[in-house]
């Protein structure tokens, strides 16, 4: 039952993106844009560079704009786009040791039996937690055969 609870889960964090949270691991290097994103992130939410919001636009819009022609090379990073477990920042900081904040929805981490930690505990917002209760009696009546 454990993992169709983590299936369902992970379909509802996918689609629905149901599991928010916010990550200050990450700090500027002075002249790098690409970060590696923490695990489990799937979409970008918001993100600030030493506390200044930037703007996040998607791959296709860096691509055909002007923002990828940007003659600095580096300063105050303005613009993010998440490319796979990447964010890149533009143009490319020019301190170290700016804390990036970044607010993003990611995937439900599985969860395992124990004590209640943060792997017991469903972080789903609780209105749809009757969902999953259905979602698994769904389940549990396809195996049966009822």
């Amino acid at each position: 039952m454990r993992q169709w609870l983590n299936d369902g889960l992970k379909i509802a964090s996918r689609y629905a993106r149901i599991v928010e949270d916010k990550d200050t691991s990450l700090t500027t290097t002075a002249s790098t844009a690409d970060y590696t994103l923490p695990t489990g992130v799937i979409a970008l939410k918001w993100v600030e560079v030493n506390g200044k919001p930037v703007d996040i636009i998607n791959f296709e819009e860096n691509e055909v704009s002007e923002i990828d022609s940007v003659s600095v090379s580096s300063g105050t990073p303005k613009w993010a786009v998440l490319w796979g477990t990447t964010l890149t920042l533009k143009p490319a900081p020019d301190t170290s040791s700016q804390t990036i904040t970044v607010y993003s929805y990611k995937i439900h981490a599985d969860l395992v039996a124990g004590d209640d930690s943060s792997t017991t505990i469903i972080k789903a917002p609780v209105d749809h937690h009757h969902r999953f209760v259905n979602y698994l009696a769904f389940r549990m009546t396809l195996k049966e055969g009822i």
